[in-house]
C-alpha cells in the first residue's frame, strides 16, 4: 500500500470535491533549528551527571565548598533546565509550522515536559541552602577545636 498522489478525489459519485496536499521540505536552517531542542537537553543531562557524580566523589566529607556548590549548580540546571527547552521547543515548533503553513496563526507553546524537574531543582536549591548553614557550622566548628 501507497500514499495517494497530489490529488485526492471523492469516493462518492456525483460529488467533486478534491483536496490538494503539499509536501514541504524544510530548509538548512530548520533542520539545523530543530536540532536546538535535543542540544538543550543533552546539555542538562551533562550537567546533571558532572553535579551528580561530583557530589558522590566527594561523599566522605559532604560539608565542603565544592560540595554546596555542585548542589547549588544541581538544583538551578533543574529548576531552569525544562523551562528554557520549553521556551526553545516552542519557537522551533512555531518556526517549522509558519514555515509550512501560509496563514498568519497565533503563536502558542505546547511541550511534554514533565514540571516535577521544576519541583526536584526546588527542592534540591532548598536542600543546598541548609547545606550551606552546614558548611558554615563546619567552619566554625573547625574553628574552635
Amino acid at each position: 500500500m501507497s500514499l495517494p498522489g497530489n490529488h485526492v478525489e471523492s469516493g462518492v459519485p456525483d460529488v467533486d470535491v478534491t483536496e490538494v496536499f503539499a509536501r514541504f521540505e524544510a530548509g538548512v536552517g530548520l533542520r539545523l533549528a530543530s536540532l536546538l531542542p535535543g542540544l538543550v537537553v543533552v546539555a542538562v543531562g551533562l550537567c546533571v551527571v558532572w553535579c551528580v557524580y561530583g557530589l558522590v566523589a566527594d561523599f566522605a566529607a559532604p560539608f565542603v565548598e565544592r560540595s554546596l556548590t555542585r548542589l547549588r549548580l544541581l538544583g538551578w540546571v533543574l529548576l531552569f533546565g525544562p523551562l528554557v527547552y520549553m521556551v526553545v521547543d516552542g519557537f522551533v515548533t512555531a518556526a517549522l509550522m509558519r514555515a509550512a503553513f501560509d496563514d498568519d496563526g497565533l503563536f502558542y507553546l505546547e511541550s511534554g515536559v514533565a514540571m516535577v524537574f521544576v519541583g526536584i531543582g526546588l527542592v534540591v536549591t532548598l536542600v543546598a541552602e541548609a547545606y550551606a548553614r552546614g558548611v558554615k557550622l563546619e567552619g566554625d566548628v573547625e574553628g574552635l577545636i
